[in-house]
């Protein structure tokens, strides 16, 4: 069997929905399809090939999208660091608004920081210049309508979305179709029982289950997996 060379990803690829809008999830995990241990432990799972594509991903992105799961489980910068490139904005979703107020991400102000609550949660002890946005959809826990909110982010002018995590985040978009792509990251190694990637509804039966374009491309020792829903 003959063996390809290995491909170059590059964001020329990332092409835009009807709407104008191209949104990527992006997920790091093990072989075994684990973002976290058991105990929570989750830096850094992807090698220095898939913390640089991150960042890569980062620097093309107009905003980043976390939960605030995320938020308080990895207190993440969101920042660009180990390509050249701008920092994108911030939009966490956070139904309660228990995002701290000390968050890495919020208090960062050389960049747009917005926070979507529920209508009835508001807080008066944010860092100087985060936006705290009243959104109708959001309910308690992590439940929110992503279509609703790839519908808001366009209204804010931007263009190109990446929708970082966590799990719960990412799946909202995934079974709501509201992601053009997801960007897989595996690294080589195997976590057992911990926090799955990807979290979606089950089917019966595999012809029940969407298949869609997949390209895949070497980034050091991790692997790529892009799936395109276009």
């Amino acid at each position: 069997m003959k063996i390809s060379e290995p491909k170059t990803w590059h964001s020329t690829r990332l092409k835009p929905g009807a709407d104008g809008l191209t949104v990527v999830g992006q997920l790091g995990q093990s072989l075994d399809g684990q973002i976290a241990t058991a105990t929570g432990h989750s830096k850094y799972i992807n090698g220095d090939g898939g913390l640089v594509h991150l960042h890569a991903l980062r620097a093309w992105a107009d905003v980043v999208v976390i939960g605030v799961g995320t938020l308080i489980a990895d207190d993440p910068k969101l920042t660009v660091r180990m390509v050249p490139g701008s920092s994108p904005a911030r939009v966490v979703i956070d139904p309660s608004a228990r995002s701290p107020a000390a968050a890495a991400c919020l208090v960062d102000e050389s960049v747009r920081r917005l926070v979507l609550t529920k209508p009835d949660r508001a807080r008066s002890d944010w860092p100087a210049g985060v936006e705290q946005v009243a959104f109708s959809s959001l309910v308690a826990g992590q439940k929110f309508d992503a279509n609703q909110v790839r519908q808001w982010i366009a209204s804010q002018g931007w263009q190109r979305v990446l929708v970082e995590g966590g799990a719960a985040t990412l799946a909202a978009f995934l079974s709501s179709g509201s992601l053009d792509y997801l960007h897989l990251i595996t690294s080589p190694l195997i976590l057992g029982p911990g926090t799955p990637g990807i979290r979606s509804q089950g089917v019966s039966r595999l012809s029940d289950s969407p298949r869609f374009t997949a390209e895949t491309f070497e980034l050091g020792k991790d692997l790529l997996v892009e799936c395109a829903f276009q």
